[in-house]
């Protein structure tokens, strides 16, 4: 969180200097965000950062996603939990429809690998971990709102999927992860 904090405060004086100039239709962009979605029956926060390029409505970049803290899956027993902490990094292709000077419609989809941690809590700490390598696919769509020519608010929603998740006898599934996942996040345009 300190990460992101820290490129707003060196980006918005940023965007005000570039800002003055014309809009171009090839530049790079960075998209800080933070992201709400559900693991288990609990509402997680996450938080993503984007970087890539774009031409004209077309925005191609690399992300990377990490949820803040781990998910509570389930009870094993009266002393025992199940707890998964989750990221994803990948692809992000999306274009953006110009509505308005000042109003964009969001059309994409993020394609990547996950990465769930698995861990077994006892009493008497960590009893075991496990990490499985999983295949990720969403697609989104929202709106973004122009503050100035280089910086635009950003909100998303779009339904993760997963796939390759192998499922474990405690009862772990695709199922506590594929959900909706929502984001509210800056986007600097360079």
């Amino acid at each position: 969180m300190k990460y992101v904090i820290l490129l707003l405060i060196f980006c918005i004086p940023l965007t005000n200097i570039i800002g003055q100039r014309a809009e171009s239709p090839l530049g790079l962009q960075i998209h800080p965000a933070v992201e709400f979605n559900e693991i288990g029956s609990a509402i997680q926060i996450g938080g993503s950062l984007s970087a890539g390029f774009f031409y004209k409505g077309f925005y191609c970049s690399l992300y990377y996603f990490q949820n803040f803290q781990s998910a509570q899956i389930m009870h094993l027993d009266a002393y025992e939990r199940l707890e998964a902490r989750y990221s994803e990094r990948g692809i992000r292709f999306e274009y953006v429809f110009s509505v308005k000077y000042y109003l964009n419609i969001i059309a994409g989809v993020r394609l990547g690998q996950g990465l769930i941690d698995n861990d077994i809590l006892s009493v008497s700490g960590i009893e075991s971990i496990e990490e499985q390598r999983i295949f990720q696919f969403r697609p989104e769509a929202g709106a973004e709102v122009r503050l100035n020519p280089s910086m635009r608010l950003s909100f998303l929603a779009g339904y993760r999927s997963i796939y390759g998740l192998e499922e474990v006898e405690d009862g772990i599934n695709t199922s506590h992860f594929n959900s909706l996942v929502t984001s509210l996040g800056l986007r600097f345009v360079l």
